[in-house]
């Protein structure tokens, strides 16, 4: 009986001393190691391991195995400020350190110097930080409160992150009359949602001058035009000004192909009413656009540009890229159709020639001398450009053209 026991509680023993020798290995293996290191090897591993600077709780800044310093985004910071940052080793704080305008210096204590980040890190993409849903806000706050809100946010240039250099330049081109109201609920939602994109981007509203009928598809053939004058961009986002995403998983980036951001919209139910739509808020690259000679110029009214756009696509052989029905939510600020922007009667002649005509005579090839730019002016906020469209002289170009062939 006793020789049993004493077999149990040797078995017990031998696996209880087994079970600690795997606990302690890794700590006996790090103090080996460290034993063999030199004083100023062990310095360097310190500061590989321990030397982290946090910011608000935003923005990690750490240093790598080759000591080169690294930016690692938590959350998007928005707007530039000088901000605290303690340096820890071992859990002492060591230093007080200074963040402001991308240049840093450590504290003489701390035994380093750091004169300043010369180049920032690739902002993360998708960006983190992402939420999801989104509420939308109606309320049409005034432009002071804007202003007040969000700075003067792209008076000297687009807007940009502050903390990592942005992968996408994103001109967002706005076709736009009389919307006073819907501008300022726009500006309230995209203004932020586009800042947490971390994308470099500027705004413009491309407003059309009386008396010519509205003409979608010019505008933003002159935006594109006038816009690319002011500010080289690689990425351009046909945008209206009464479609707010839902969602901040929308990017506003543009892929390889053509995006159609808007294809699931509160007004129809969220469902895509027909595979061949593409109005509301498209994205492609200013390669793609020229590839395809931008919008027609015909449309005047309501309707049919988008149309046309999807048929120079097809056309072209070039694929249309939508997210899913969970992603490309938008809800549209409910107005009645503008006075001057009843529907085109022409719209279904003009569908019918371009394609037979292989869109080889309408868009940004016919574009020169059938506009006139009265004002460019920037608030702050965004880029107006103020453009007088000569209604006769476009549509006598038109009919010119299709009677030369």
């Amino acid at each position: 009986m006793f020789t049993k026991v004493f077999r149990v509680w040797k078995h017990k023993t031998l696996l209880l001393v087994l079970l600690l020798v795997v606990a302690l290995l890794p700590t006996i293996l790090y103090f080996r190691l460290n034993k063999s290191l030199t004083a100023e090897e062990r310095m360097d591993m310190n500061w590989v391991k321990s030397y982290m600077f946090t910011i608000d709780g935003d923005i990690w800044l750490k240093q790598n195995n080759q000591g080169r310093w690294e930016i690692e985004m938590l959350q998007p910071v928005e707007t530039e400020k000088m901000a605290e940052a303690r340096v820890e080793q071992s859990s002492q704080v060591h230093a007080i350190s200074t963040l402001h305008n991308k240049s840093l210096t450590l504290d003489k204590h701390t035994g380093a110097a750091l004169s300043g980040l010369k180049s920032l890190p690739k902002c993360p993409m998708p960006p983190p930080g992402l939420v999801g849903h989104l509420p939308v806000n109606f309320e049409a706050v005034s432009l002071e409160e804007l202003h007040t809100k969000f700075g003067n946010i792209s008076q000297k240039g687009p807007w940009q992150p502050k903390w990592c250099s942005a992968i996408y330049k994103v001109a967002i081109v706005v076709p736009y009359r009389d919307r006073d109201e819907h501008l300022r609920v726009f500006l309230n939602h995209m203004i932020p949602f586009l800042q947490k994109q971390l994308i470099e981007f500027k705004i413009f509203i491309i407003d059309e001058a009386l008396p010519a009928k509205f003409n979608r598809g010019m505008l933003l053939n002159i935006g594109f035009v006038e816009a690319y004058k002011i500010w080289k961009s690689d990425c351009v986002i046909f945008h209206d000004v009464d479609l707010l995403p839902e969602t901040d998983w929308t990017l506003y980036t543009c892929p390889k192909s053509i995006r159609h951001m808007s294809a699931y919209v509160d007004k129809f139910d969220y469902r895509l009413p027909y595979v061949y739509l593409i109005g509301g808020v498209t994205a492609m690259t200013p390669e793609i656009f020229k590839q395809l000679d931008g919008f027609s110029n015909r449309f005047f009214g309501w309707g049919g540009e988008d149309d046309d756009m999807f048929n120079r696509m097809y056309l072209k052989r070039l694929t249309v890229d939508r997210y899913s029905p969970m992603i490309a939510r938008y809800k549209m600020i409910q107005h009645d159709r503008d006075k001057g922007n009843e529907a085109d009667e022409n719209r279904h002649f003009w569908l019918y020639e371009n394609w037979k005509r292989g869109f080889q005579f309408d868009g940004l090839s016919t574009l020169e001398g059938t506009y006139s730019v009265a004002e460019i002016n920037n608030n702050g906020l965004y880029t107006r450009v103020y453009v007088r469209i000569n209604q006769d002289l476009v549509l006598d170009v038109s009919t010119h053209l299709l009677t030369e062939v």
